[in-house]
């Protein structure tokens, strides 16, 4: 039996990105959920409500309204909660993924892992992305099955299965893997990395390297 993807996706402000985010992705899963925050004003919400007059089977579009940036890892935890599929993409609203990437990940699903640990090229600009990010490894396709639980406040939540915390470093059962993407915070309107708040977060920008012209071509369009 074919096994079923869904991916899931909170955004705020998330243009320019989020419309063409979701336009690669979308061929390769079942249902995309995407949360909306009630404050967001910059268009994002009358592209999802395009994309789901395009593909009304796909598309689910949910509110959320949280006081506190940190309750946003309970609205992760609603998500997982409605997944009925196979296998979900974890898939910020800044994540591009390109289709051979995404083919190679879903033939790997057949493997007996609870997920993959993907490295992102952070982008800095249409040509650059930083070097410092080089051994990052982010948990972005996981295996849906009970005891699936995020904790910690939201943006450093993490996710468990019961209480074995799916992290590559520590669990062999989330393994990494060559296939990449493109991170495009730096290159976005909007970044809760710019409010007051998150500022304790302390983010930085190391050293500038040459996206490889595979995904660098593309991203200049």
């Amino acid at each position: 039996m074919s096994k079923t993807f869904c991916s899931h996706t909170i955004v705020r402000n998330g243009q320019p990105f989020i419309g063409p985010v979701l336009e690669q992705v979308l061929p390769y899963m079942d249902r995309c959920l995407v949360t909306i925050s009630e404050k967001s004003d910059d268009g994002t919400l009358d592209v999802l409500n395009n994309l789901k007059e395009r593909y009304p089977e796909k598309i689910v579009i949910m509110f959320e309204n949280v006081s506190e940036p940190k309750d946003l890892t309970k609205e992760r935890q609603k998500q997982i909660d409605m997944t009925t599929e196979d296998w979900i993409l974890f898939l910020d609203d800044d994540d591009y993924w390109f289709p051979e990437d995404i083919e190679q990940l879903k033939s790997e699903t057949e493997k007996d892992v609870d997920g993959f640990s993907c490295n992102p090229y952070q982008v800095i600009d249409y040509e650059h992305h930083d070097t410092s990010w080089n051994n990052k490894y982010f948990l972005k396709w996981f295996r849906n099955q009970p005891g699936l639980n995020y904790r910690n406040d939201w943006p450093r939540d993490l996710l468990y299965l019961n209480n074995i915390l799916l992290y590559w470093k520590v669990n062999p059962r989330v393994p990494k893997v060559p296939q990449r993407y493109l991170h495009l915070s730096y290159l976005k309107d909007y970044s809760f990395r710019n409010e007051d708040w998150a500022k304790k977060f302390a983010f930085t920008t190391g050293h500038k390297g040459v996206i490889p012209v595979k995904y660098r071509l593309d991203l200049l369009k």
